[in-house]
């Protein structure tokens, strides 16, 4: 199947029943074989009766004075004696089967065409009844017999032609320019190892992977929980997850599941198992609690800016006690659930997967929601305002007001993803406005990138094949942002196998195709060469 190269997203595929389509009488057409080795006696359609496009495709007007590029069709044409489409004015089509069997479609008198055997060369014909068409026995003045021809003819029954022929959804193919797919890893059971992604334009804050079972579908089945597992990094916490057996309940260190249970719970774990990444978002910090004052007892103050800084004191806590009904723009309380957020404040874009925390007191608003959540609480003295992202930390007044005076802002710490915007009162809370140097970005062969995700610390206690599916986020519809549910890891990457004779496939001299160590374990194998990364 030919991809073209816009072609990126989910496609639904649709089937046709040619035998229901045909069943559906008077409406589009349908070619049938009348005879193999065979000349219809049907008056051949005059040149002067076909459309414009076909008679382009005539025999005597394209090849019979040459014809280069790809338009021609004229392989097969040969100025032999006693060839008939040598006749000028024969009406024979220099084309193709495909063409000729469209070009037959075009024209309404149109009752078949005759194909000359191996070729593309054709003549249409007109003159037979519905009946006469649809005949498979000999009939004397229909044809006569031919070895070099067969004759195909066309009926006023559909055969797949429409769009509207195919109704019958059958799944959905998703297609995507970032994940190499087609990789196989191995890995040795009860290691704690990885699976790594290449690509190109990978986004390691939101891409994810999910392990489901070797005879699952990716985009359908949902996580392998037995047997598996997995110390997920969320964020800046180990947490250790395993399930002990694949009996109806299912155990976990928590306490007790029901397998519907731990398989809820799995999911969950796939869609913050972030990949491996140098991740700072500077104004992260501790949360100190302060009572909360709302925006009607406060007068609506003035702000100033501080560009390319942020308070390093420490924020408020992004909870009820301190926010009221404004805590439910927490990051990872509003877009980081199974159900995804939907309405016009969520700013889901905000949220760092895989570093912020239920904890994190970082709200996902935009520059004039996060200054009007910070009016409404007289301890907010000010907001770390991300410059690019939906972002934003709440600052404690006493701290914030100090640094921001002290030595004439110096105690303000420089960090070029954000900007200090603070509650202005007096005229020394003036904007500084020098810029900060460009700096270099570096890879580390150890971290995640955009050419390769690295997922960390997956250990599989016995051995067995699995197959790795992708949630590639540029996927998502609007207005989502992160991966939730089965349905978003649409994308087959290849199949894990887990086995004891990993160490022997370690050795080239054991092994086919090429395979290459993972940086935190484990194997990446390809039938040819392997995916260039850091």
């Amino acid at each position: 199947v030919a991809v073209p190269a816009d072609a990126a997203g989910a496609h639904r595929a649709c089937f046709c029943s040619e035998a229901a389509s045909v069943a559906a009488a008077g409406v589009g057409q349908s070619v049938v074989r009348l005879a193999d080795r065979s000349n219809a006696q049907g008056t051949t359609l005059a040149p002067a009766n076909l459309n414009a496009d076909t008679q382009e495709l005539l025999c005597d007007r394209t090849c019979s004075r040459g014809c280069i590029g790809p338009g021609c069709y004229c392989e097969h044409y040969d100025t032999g004696s006693g060839l008939d489409y040598l006749t000028a004015g024969s009406g024979h089509l220099c084309a193709t089967p495909e063409l000729c069997r469209q070009a037959c479609f075009d024209h309404a008198t149109c009752a078949g065409f005759v194909l000359r055997q191996g070729t593309g060369i054709c003549r249409l014909f007109t003159g037979y009844t519905e009946a006469q068409r649809a005949t498979t026995t000999f009939t004397t003045g229909l044809w006569t017999q031919d070895p070099t021809q067969d004759t195909y003819t066309v009926l006023p029954r559909p055969s797949c032609a429409r769009a509207a022929d195919y109704a019958t959804p059958v799944g959905v193919v998703v297609v995507t320019q970032r994940a190499d797919l087609g990789a196989d890893w191995v890995l040795a059971p009860g290691e704690e190892e990885s699976l790594e992604v290449t690509g190109a334009g990978l986004d390691p804050a939101r891409d994810r992977v999910l392990v489901v079972a070797a005879n699952g579908t990716c985009g359908v089945s949902e996580p392998f929980v037995v047997g598996l597992e997995a110390p997920y990094q969320l964020g800046r916490t180990l947490l250790d997850v395993w399930y002990a057996n694949a009996s109806t309940e299912v155990y976990s260190p928590d306490g007790r599941l029901t397998k519907q249970a731990a398989t809820a719970q799995a999911q969950t774990f796939f869609n913050l198992w972030a990949p491996w990444q140098r991740l700072l978002d500077a104004p992260s910090g501790p949360a100190h609690a302060a009572t909360p004052v709302t925006s009607t007892t406060v007068r609506a103050p003035t702000y100033g800016t501080r560009a390319q800084h942020f308070c390093p004191g420490e924020d408020l806590p992004a909870d009820e006690a301190t926010l009221g009904a404004d805590a439910r723009h927490q990051c990872v309380a509003k877009c980081g659930q199974a159900t995804p957020c939907s309405g016009p404040d969520c700013f889901c874009e905000g949220l760092l997967f895989g570093y912020d925390l239920e904890t994190s007191p970082v709200l996902c608003l935009d520059r004039a929601s996060c200054l009007t959540v910070c009016s409404g609480v007289e301890a907010c003295y000010g907001v770390d305002m991300h410059r690019e992202l939906p972002r934003c930390f709440l600052n404690l007044r006493p701290v914030c007001q100090e640094a921001l005076h002290e030595r004439n802002g110096q105690m303000l710490l420089a960090e070029r993803s954000y900007d200090f915007i603070f509650k202005k009162s007096t005229a020394a809370d003036a904007p500084l406005v020098q810029p900060l140097p460009e700096r270099p970005v570096l890879v580390d062969e150890q971290y995640s990138c955009s050419s390769i995700l690295r997922f960390r610390h997956i250990t599989f206690r016995a051995g067995g094949n699995f197959r790795a599916c992708l949630c590639d986020s540029a996927l998502l519809p609007s207005p989502r942002h992160a991966c939730s549910s089965p349905a978003d890891y649409a994308l087959d990457l290849g199949v894990v196998r887990v086995t004891g004779v990993a160490c022997l496939v370690s050795d080239t001299r054991f092994r086919r195709g090429t395979c290459v160590p993972q940086r935190w374990g484990g194997l990446r194998c390809y039938d040819g060469p392997a995916p260039v990364t850091p």
